[in-house]
């Protein structure tokens, strides 16, 4: 998922005349602005396909382009950046149809009769180097000296990965760890800008995200250390929105997305990585890498009434 917004601005590519587009794509705001991976692949399968895309854009995640796909009747062709915990929302809501594209050598276990995976990530603790980083989310939550900055658990996948380590004991563990919380933010930009400007020693975001920073920064100042326990696994997704109304085209964009010309640009945009097995930009060889993979194992709908009704008391 594209994170890194300095200062925070939503350029986005609308098309003047959305009438005229030949493939309407619904994703968040970052893939389309003009620093994401959406520009970079409007110009290739542009080239390839001789149409027009039109990035049909919300500001937000999974739950937002759920949502506008739910509300808005316009017809989408592709339904672009849920991620794993939506995927079954967004099927029995009806948004999808099978898409039949044949898989290549995937970097990830992914296989979905309505969605293919274009890329994820572990989420993480970014912290700085040189200062004494936790090695565990145990000793994160132990270690009252660290403050931390995160965005709401709801909507960050953190309620799934904190669940899935701790089960039952999650109310009495994120209790705890609420103590040497500085702020909870509504969205991953503000937390991070937050702790870029010193406001805490730890923020949530992913373990690639140390990479952003050695390729634009030329800093390798910030560590995402993978913890012994095991990082939670969010994984992008594409689908065949079921209003499309020029399907052969938009299953030959989901083809497209998932060749190397298409994921070698996603490394040092989305700062994610990429689903296909690729070599791998510089700024993303000195990364920790997790032993261990956390798996949400219901639903983001289930998982936001459990957190609500039984963590956050």
């Amino acid at each position: 998922m594209f994170k890194f917004i300095f200062p925070i601005v939503t350029t986005l590519l609308i098309s003047l005349n959305s009438l005229a587009a030949d493939l309407k794509i619904l994703t968040y705001d970052g893939i389309a602005s003009e620093w994401g991976v959406g520009p970079q692949w409007e110009k290739m399968f542009e080239e390839q396909c001789g149409c027009d895309i039109e990035f049909i854009t919300v500001n937000g995640g999974s739950s937002a382009i759920i949502t506008r796909g739910m509300l808005d009747s316009t017809a989408y062709d592709i339904i672009l950046g849920i991620d794993n915990t939506m995927l079954d929302d967004a099927v029995n809501k009806n948004l999808l149809m099978p898409h039949n594209v044949s898989l290549p050598d995937m970097a990830i276990d992914w296989q979905h009769d309505y969605a293919i995976a274009f890329d994820y990530g572990w989420l993480a603790f970014v912290g700085r180097k040189g200062e004494a980083l936790p090695q565990s989310m145990e000793e994160l939550i132990d270690n009252q000296d660290i403050d931390i900055i995160m965005e709401t658990p709801q909507t960050s996948g953190f309620a799934h990965w904190f669940y899935g380590l701790y089960g039952d004991k999650s109310a009495e563990k994120w209790q705890k760890m609420k103590k040497h919380i500085v702020t909870l933010t509504p969205s991953w930009s503000e937390a991070y800008n937050l702790f870029l400007e010193g406001e805490a020693d730890m923020v949530l975001s992913y373990t690639s995200s140390p990479a952003y920073h050695v390729e634009y920064d030329k800093s390798d100042k910030y560590r995402a250390p993978a913890f012994v326990e095991g990082n939670y696994l969010q994984i992008e997704l594409a689908g065949l929105a079921k209003t499309s109304q020029n399907r052969k085209l938009a299953q030959q964009f989901l083809e497209f997305l998932l060749t190397e010309e298409a994921q070698k640009v996603i490394p040092l945009t989305n700062i994610m990585f990429p689903s296909v097995k690729i070599v791998l930009p510089e700024a993303f060889v000195d990364l920790d890498i997790p032993q261990i993979s956390i798996n949400p194992q219901m639903s983001n709908e289930n998982m936001y009434t459990i957190w609500s009704q039984e963590v956050e008391k």
